[in-house]
């Protein structure tokens, strides 16, 4: 997706980059907004999200791919994979109706997410990193959980 906007670069210092806490348990995970509404572009929304060892992410299994608001925003994604130790990998899952394929991660790998859900695990001992970047025509980040798993948010 192209951008038709021109427009000056602009530097986003880390006093400028948001924080939020996201999940509980082995699922939780700190996430970065970088680049989000508060920055004029056209179609990106960027950020970090850095997991404590173990853990999941992108938990429970969300995804974006059809333009269903309030529901659902359509975005295509990449993910940039860091490990720590780099040695490590973990594992994502990205799934459909038609489609259900796990990928090994490993230091310094991008994936491609077009389409379903996409949660992502990480090998005990070791903490996993990821920089993702969705395009999209609307800048809005609204996924949409896999309904099977949105008993993991319950109070319990």
């Amino acid at each position: 997706m192209r951008a038709r906007r021109k427009g000056k670069p602009i530097l986003i210092s880390p006093d400028k980059v948001r924080l939020r806490k996201a999940g509980k348990d082995n699922f939780k995970r700190d996430v970065y907004d970088i680049v989000d509404e508060r920055i004029k572009a056209e179609h990106i929304v960027v950020g970090e999200t850095i997991n404590e060892k173990g853990n999941w992410s992108s938990y429970p299994p969300h995804k974006h791919d059809r333009d269903n608001l309030p529901l659902e925003s359509k975005q295509e994604e990449l993910y940039f994979f860091k490990l720590e130790p780099p040695d490590g990998f973990g594992v994502i899952r990205l799934y459909n109706k038609k489609s259900d394929k796990i990928f090994t991660i490993k230091n310094n790998d991008v994936i491609a997410i077009p389409r379903g859900y996409h949660p992502v695990g990480v090998i005990p001992g070791y903490r996993i990193y990821y920089l993702w970047i969705l395009a999209g025509k609307k800048r809005i980040l609204k996924p949409s959980d896999d309904p099977k798993y949105s008993w993991v948010k319950e109070e319990g």
